[in-house]
């Protein structure tokens, strides 16, 4: 199954930290707290991205080629909140809804599986990179929701990307801080083989 990056209808406004927070995090002014902001949200994008979770509530649109051999197929992004709907393009290019009656939602950690019932089969699928759409709300409910290890994360690429803000440091020495930012996503991380 090859899936297609999400299409993001809806994003929460509030930012994933707190703005106060990252102000004292940073030893800042209030003054300063639309260019946190600014960074404070490209550095939570970034976890986002290097760990396929979702920081803050989104609605989005999850697309995938089939439904797979598999009795379950594995949502790529997370947390899961709700599936609105599952809709797929059938051999014949039609787009149906899926019944609910036909899966359920297992919950897996951070991550969820759409799981077919039993004695169901998955609906034949037109050969389409987005023959399966399925509609769901993603996220952590609010920052306290989210684990300490991705608070972490956000909080070190907000330091770094605040107190380094040019692409180039001249005239330096610089390393990698031993047990930082990648040892905070290590537990959230997902590591694919094909």
């Amino acid at each position: 199954m090859n899936w297609q990056p999400p299409q993001i209808l809806t994003r929460g406004a509030e930012p994933p930290v707190p703005i106060a927070l990252a102000r004292d995090w940073l030893r800042e002014e209030p003054a300063q707290d639309a260019q946190i902001d600014e960074v404070l949200r490209a550095a939570a994008g970034q976890v986002e991205a290097d760990v396929a979770l979702y920081l803050t509530p989104v609605t989005a649109t999850l697309r995938v080629d089939g439904f797979g051999d598999l009795r379950q197929l594995e949502l790529l992004r997370g947390p899961v909140t709700e599936i609105t709907a599952v809709k797929y393009l059938d051999s014949s290019g039609v787009e149906q809804t899926l019944s609910t009656d036909l899966y359920r939602v297992v919950p897996s950690g951070e991550r969820a599986f759409l799981q077919l019932a039993h004695d169901a089969e998955w609906p034949s699928t037109a050969e389409a990179a987005d023959a399966v759409r399925i509609s769901a709300s993603l996220g952590f409910a609010d920052w306290n929701a989210v684990p300490f290890g991705l608070r972490q994360a956000v909080k070190l690429l907000l330091a770094n990307w605040w107190m380094n803000r040019e692409a180039v440091n001249v005239g330096n020495i610089t390393s990698e801080l031993p047990l930082g930012y990648d040892r905070a996503i290590a537990p959230f991380r997902r590591w694919v083989v094909s």
